[in-house]
């Protein structure tokens, strides 16, 4: 097999950078729509809040994105269940849903708060 040739080299380099802008548009598209995602489901957790109190979305809205740790949240949503006439028998359903968005929080919080810029260079890859 020959040696490649200056324009066929230029070709491949320019091929693979193409790729690499391809395959970094994909990761962060990826990533905007977990996060738009999580933003859907903290949006979900107002409306079960506000279901729980029987009040208006806007104020629970008002108070639970007001609170800094979203692991309260859950916990605010849990003792409105267990505390709840009407829904309380959904506690068990609730516990369950729970226990995934506390699982996936961790996740969220990485894709949120670490760049995906150059990570390849920092595993070593």
């Amino acid at each position: 097999m020959s040696e490649p040739t200056d324009c066929e080299i230029e070709l491949m380099t320019q091929l693979l950078a193409c790729l690499k802008k391809e395959q970094d548009r994909a990761i962060f598209t990826a990533i905007g729509i977990a996060l738009s995602g999580f933003a859907r489901l903290e949006e979900n957790l107002v409306t079960v809040a506000a279901t729980l109190l029987g009040v208006n979305k806007r104020k629970v809205g008002l108070i639970l994105y007001s609170i800094i740790n979203f692991q309260t949240w859950l916990s605010i949503i849990d003792q409105l269940f267990a505390e709840d006439e009407i829904y309380g028998a959904l506690a068990p359903q609730w516990t369950k849903i729970s226990s995934g968005i506390r699982a996936i929080k961790d996740d969220r919080d990485r894709f949120a708060h670490h760049s995906a810029l150059g990570a390849a260079s920092h595993t070593g890859n």
